[in-house]
């Protein structure tokens, strides 16, 4: 199977698209990876929901690792596996990520009320 859009090259890039690719790779995810790839085609609207999305993950009025698990559980409910996978390490266990759809019981009471689920 071929890749419909794989990453642009850098002598494929207009100005536009480089300016975002680098205005990206400077901020905390360090690069164009992920759903950034095709949302590199349009860079104002890749510039744009980066920028939301940074402020949601590394701005939240949460702690960190509450607005992570936040983020897990949106991300188990939609099946987004590139978020999934750079989600683990704030858990200690696979296991809790796997389950987080089912009907886990958060062993850190301060999860407890963002969990989807009754205590």
């Amino acid at each position: 199977m071929s890749d419909r859009m794989p990453p642009l090259t850098h002598d494929r890039m207009t100005a536009e698209q480089k300016a975002a690719a680098a205005e990206l790779a400077a901020g905390p995810r360090g690069g164009v990876k992920g759903p950034f790839i095709p949302l590199l085609r349009s860079p104002q609207l890749m510039s744009r929901l980066q920028k939301v999305g940074e402020y949601l993950r590394y701005q939240s009025v949460l702690e960190p690792r509450l607005s992570e698990f936040v983020m897990l559980i949106v991300s188990r409910q939609w099946t987004q596996q590139f978020d999934i996978l750079g989600l683990v390490g704030y858990f200690t266990t696979v296991s809790m990520v796997m389950n987080v759809a089912r009907t886990p019981r958060p062993a850190d009471a301060g999860v407890a009320p963002l969990a989807p689920f009754p205590p």
